[in-house]
């Protein structure tokens, strides 16, 4: 081993599988086969051949390998991509869905906002279940119960009320 001395605590060494520079006494980066930078007993970088990892001691807060990231903390990102859905300043969308940080969500002719006001618009929809509200308006065409819906009228085979009370 080839060892450059400041003082027994700060010094440089090389040996047959790494070179490692010492600092207070303590590992500050060391270059081989697993290679780290920064004090081991605190926050270092470790890169080996499992991958990297960023670590404080012996807890790692993120990793990446060919098996892809993870992380012990929160993810914090205004722009880029997830799986094809990009992400936005408060938005993440995909195709014709998005969501808002706001609390909205839409896709295509549907949508949520953040009061809980649903709207679908197009031709057709079908709901499985009930539907319970405390209003219902209901204008221009369709059918509820065998009844047509007109604009002013509720109309069945020979029964039928208008806007006048017919």
């Amino acid at each position: 081993a080839v060892k450059v001395l400041y003082d027994s605590s700060n010094y440089s060494q090389m040996d047959a599988d790494s070179f490692d520079i010492v600092l207070g006494g303590q590992t500050s980066a060391s270059f081989g086969t697993d290679t780290s930078i920064g004090p081991t007993g605190g926050n270092h970088v470790l890169i080996d051949s499992d991958g990297v990892k960023i670590k404080n001691s012996s807890t790692t807060f993120l990793s990446a390998s060919a098996g892809g990231m993870y992380t012990s903390g929160h993810i914090h990102a205004s722009h880029g991509t997830i799986g094809g859905f990009v992400i936005g300043g408060s938005t993440i969308t995909g195709g014709s869905l998005s969501l808002n940080s706001a609390g909205s969500i839409s896709l295509g002719n549907f949508s949520v906002d953040t009061s809980g006001n649903v709207t679908a618009r197009g031709s057709s929809h079908v709901f499985d279940g009930n539907i319970a509200a405390p209003t219902l308006a209901a204008t221009g065409s369709g059918y509820i119960g065998g009844f047509s819906i007109g604009t002013d009228t509720l109309t069945s085979t020979n029964v039928g009320i208008g806007k006048s009370g017919q």
